[in-house]
């Protein structure tokens, strides 16, 4: 619009560069929450029960304390896979007392030249979120250059039209929001009803009129009287993924590499990498053993597995789709005291899973295979609505904030 102005960041706001992390609690004066890369969420809400608390003086309480209007801009992503670098969240009127960290900048708006919710929503804009994506390109780390970042130019509409615009951006984030958040119950919903149809039909079977008996397990409960139960090491040989082969090892798979490299992950699709050597065969198993332990997944195709990542190899003619739903649904490894962040072929071998006759097996892996493929279609018809939510939120207000869209009137 003719009326707008073009501003650099630097001129309408005043920058620190960097924050401060303090000393332990009670070293100093004034024990405070600090604000780090972790305690901000994506849609710029600060989690301040999750700060840890660091001690200050005066001195520094009154320069690093964020103000009403402040904005901490995350400029520092630390992994080239996981980039958050302009991730940003904003000082309001019920934000408590939080000092921000060295892996913050912190922009304070100049209130008579840019209404401060309005500089946040530029900055937080697909706009600004594809220019840091051109500036970290080539850098090794994804990193805001902030010299570059600040030069950075904004269309600036007059003081009196910014609240409109930032009225607007408020009712479309809050409307896109609640239907987002609805979409995502919806998405809950459904998972949880999974769970539940797996965790019924690999314990009870298919027949509702089947007599019961009880496993002697506290978490399989009543089994059908015909099954039994077994340690999952008398069922399986159990191994563990080692260290990279790197003599078979590529990024990319080619005639010759062309079996898939996995590690510890719940995305039955997240490859490492391939290798021209697998190590197990199809119709196993394979189980995290790091991070979200116990999660598993069956293989159906030759692989190699990697950085402890466990593998099940059954020692009869069992279904390994059957039983990889026993352990993923049955099967809680991080209870009570016996919690754990990692699972080795030691501690998962004592565990129990209920073993039905074997065509029996075969028909409950078939009927979840068919309810689980429709339940994922679902999920999928679902999330694909919520990108297209985002997306529309995003476009609105990127629109909004360079003027492209005259909101004046709504």
């Amino acid at each position: 619009p003719k009326q707008w102005e073009i501003k650099k960041i630097k001129y309408i706001s005043t920058v620190e560069n960097s924050g401060a992390f303090g000393l332990e609690p009670g070293e100093a004066e004034f024990d405070l929450p600090v604000c780090t890369t972790a305690q901000i969420s994506t849609n710029s809400v600060f989690n301040v029960t999750k700060m840890p608390v660091r001690s200050f003086s005066s001195k520094e309480k009154k320069f690093y304390l964020g103000r009403i209007g402040d904005i901490f801009v995350v400029k520092s992503s630390g992994s080239n896979t996981n980039i958050i670098s302009g991730k940003l969240g904003q000082i309001k009127h019920d934000t408590p007392e939080i000092i921000f960290s060295n892996f913050l900048m912190r922009i304070r708006p100049k209130k008579d030249l840019v209404h401060p919710q309005s500089l946040a929503y530029f900055l937080s804009s697909e706009l600004t979120k594809q220019r840091i994506k051109r500036m970290v390109a080539t850098t090794t780390y994804p990193n805001i250059n902030v010299p570059k970042y600040v030069d950075s130019t904004i269309s600036l509409p007059p003081l009196n039209e910014q609240p409109i615009i930032t009225h607007f951006i408020l009712n479309v984030d809050s409307y896109t929001t609640s239907l987002v958040e609805q979409l995502e119950k919806q998405v809950h919903l459904i998972k949880e009803k999974r769970s539940a149809l797996i965790t019924q039909a690999v314990t009870k079977g298919l027949n509702p009129d089947v007599a019961m008996r009880d496993s002697g397990i506290d978490y399989i409960g009543l089994i059908p009287e015909h099954w039994t139960v077994g340690q999952i090491s008398k069922l399986f040989d159990i191994k563990a993924g080692g260290d990279l082969d790197r003599e078979h090892f590529s990024h990319k798979k080619d005639q010759l590499h062309k079996f898939p490299i996995y590690t510890n992950a719940t995305d039955e699709n997240s490859i490492y990498g391939f290798t021209s050597k697998p190590k197990f065969n199809s119709n196993t198993i394979t189980v995290s053993g790091r991070g979200d332990v116990g999660y598993a997944i069956y293989r159906d195709h030759a692989y190699d597995a990697i950085i402890r990542l466990l593998v099940l190899e059954p020692r009869k003619n069992y279904n390994c789709m059957f039983f990889k739903s026993c352990i993923s649904e049955i099967i809680d490894f991080k209870v009570g005291s016996s919690a754990i962040n990692q699972l080795s072929t030691t501690q998962i071998s004592p565990y129990y899973v209920p073993i039905p006759p074997t065509d029996e097996q075969n028909e409950i892996a078939e009927f979840l295979s068919k309810k689980i493929n429709l339940t994922l279609q679902n999920v999928k018809k679902i999330e694909e609505q919520i990108i297209t939510l985002n997306e529309y939120r995003n476009a609105l207000i990127s629109a909004a904030v360079t003027g492209k869209i005259d909101v004046r009137g709504q």
